[in-house]
Parts: C-alpha cells; structure tokens; sequence
C-alpha cells in the first residue's frame, strides 16, 4: 500500500511540475502579444503622424495607374496590420472552450470553479481529495490550461506572421512609390 501511495505522491509532484510549466507558458504567450500591441500601437502612432500628409503629397505626384500601384499595397498592409493587432490582443484572452468547462466543473483547481464556489465548498471539496483525486483533478487542469496555451501560442504566431507581412506590404508600397518619383 505504501509503495502505491509513493508511486501516486511521485505523479502527483511531476503533474505539479508539469502544470506549473504549462502556466509560464500561458504567460510567455501573454508577454510576446503585449509586445507585439506595444509595437502596433507605435506603428499607429508613427503612421498618424507621418502618413496623412505624405499620402497626399505623394498623390498629388503621381498619374492615376501609379496611384492605384502604390495603394494596392497600402490597402494589404491595412488588412494584415488589422489583422495582426486582432490576432495578438486575442491571445491575451483567455480562451476556455466548452469541452475544457465541462472538464473543469466542480473542480477545485479551475478557476471558473472555483470562483462560483462558496469558500465552505471549496473547502470541504479540497479537503476531501485523496491522493488520486488530487493527481486526476492535476491531470485534468493541465490539460485543459496546456488547450489554452496553445491557443494563445497560435494566436501570437499568426499576429506576427500578419505584421510582417504588413510590413512587407507598406515596403513595397515605399519602394514602387519612390520609384515612380525618381523615375518620373
């Protein structure tokens, strides 16, 4: 008997290992989104300084055909830049799906549980657990958080994979317009 509670009391430490691994994930994902907001917002700000007035004189500049050659991509940098920033401040919220909840019900270590639950409940509920009780609720938390950090992982991958295409859109857009200055 002792040695089956050893070998629990040893999965339990490694499924605490390994949900607290899972939870500096989550908050990884977090920092990388907020950095990348606190770039988008400086590429806002940049923009809302620089851009009104250097799109009106470069279209005052140039004939029809190459204003629509320089707006194309100015117009792909917009839609990627938009959806770059809705990427990366989705990332930041915690995204539960209804799978996960039903997992997490009743369950002393799931946040939306736990907060539903009277602190007598929630007492009495972690005094209850045994050892294996202790190590399924483990096993079921880091589950449905490793399903959230994934998600959030996913979400920054695609918030910078649509800035640098913005970006490559607003380069574009520079280069085919200093182009037709020099050249024209």
């Amino acid at each position: 008997m002792s040695e089956n509670l050893d070998t629990t009391l040893v999965r339990i430490e490694a499924s605490y290992r390994n949900l607290d691994q899972v939870i500096g994930w989550i908050g990884n994902a977090d920092n990388k989104a907020l950095i990348l907001l606190a770039f988008h917002g400086a590429v806002i700000a940049g923009g809302a300084a620089i851009f009104p007035a250097a799109l009106q004189s470069l279209l005052e500049q140039l004939s029809v055909w190459m204003r629509i050659l320089v707006i194309g991509p100015l117009v792909a940098f917009g839609v990627c830049f938009l959806v770059s920033v809705l990427r990366a401040s989705r990332a930041i919220v915690p995204d539960v799906t209804t799978s996960e909840q039903s997992i997490g019900q009743h369950s002393p270590f799931f946040f939306g549980s736990v907060a539903g639950m009277t602190l007598d409940d929630f007492r009495a509920r972690m005094y209850a657990l045994d050892p294996k009780s202790l190590e399924e609720e483990l096993i079921k938390n880091t589950y449905v958080i490793a399903g959230i950090a994934a998600r959030k992982f996913c979400d920054v991958k695609a918030a910078l994979y649509f800035l640098l295409l913005a970006l490559v859109f607003l380069l574009v857009a520079i280069v085919i317009a200093t182009v037709f200055l020099v050249v024209w």
